[in-house]
């Protein structure tokens, strides 16, 4: 009977050993995939190193937290393989930091803008080289931070390179 017991035993540390080094080893085989899909993607498709280098300095998110000098948001990843440590970060609001609301022109208004542009086009025999800018759709109103709100929709703009940032200065805040 004690010898069955022993047998018995072993043969389920046998098993419960092959199951734990399966499911390891299959988790470690899932991340050596995701790290070599990355390698093979910023080496040869989709991100080139133009991209992958190139400074980031603005991102757009969800307001989380509205505090009296900063907040805390949560961004859009930069690429699919950013850290996700990087999804929720600080935006400082300093002194200099301004604040807009996108409110959309009047209809008339705009309607007006865009015929003295295409006005303008026609008596410069407009080339891509040519340095009329077309009217926008919209316009900046300026607004101050107690107008943000949790879950509000926000692009933050930076004059520094924030790819890897968890907390920067804001240059710019849009409300959309």
């Amino acid at each position: 009977m004690k010898k069955n017991i022993i047998i018995l035993v072993f043969i389920l540390f046998l098993v419960s050993s092959f199951l734990l080094g399966l499911f390891l080893g299959e988790k470690k085989q899932k991340t050596n995939c995701l790290l070599d899909l990355k390698k093979t993607v910023e080496e040869n498709g989709y991100f080139s190193d133009t991209l992958n280098n190139a400074p980031v300095t603005s991102l757009s998110g969800t307001v989380l937290e509205v505090f009296a000098d900063h907040l805390l948001v949560k961004f859009n990843p930069v690429s699919p393989f950013s850290s996700p440590t990087l999804n929720e970060r600080n935006v400082l609001i300093s002194n200099n930091s301004t604040i807009y609301k996108i409110v959309s022109k009047a209809e008339d208004e705009y309607n007006m803008e865009m015929n003295e542009y295409l006005e303008k086009i026609k008596a410069e025999n407009f080339s891509p080289e040519s340095s009329i800018v077309p009217p926008l759709a919209f316009i900046k109103d300026k607004i101050n931070l107690n107008n943000l709100k949790v879950g509000s929709r926000i692009d933050v703009f930076s004059s520094e390179d924030v790819k890897e940032k968890k907390e920067f200065i804001a240059k710019e805040i849009i409300l959309k």
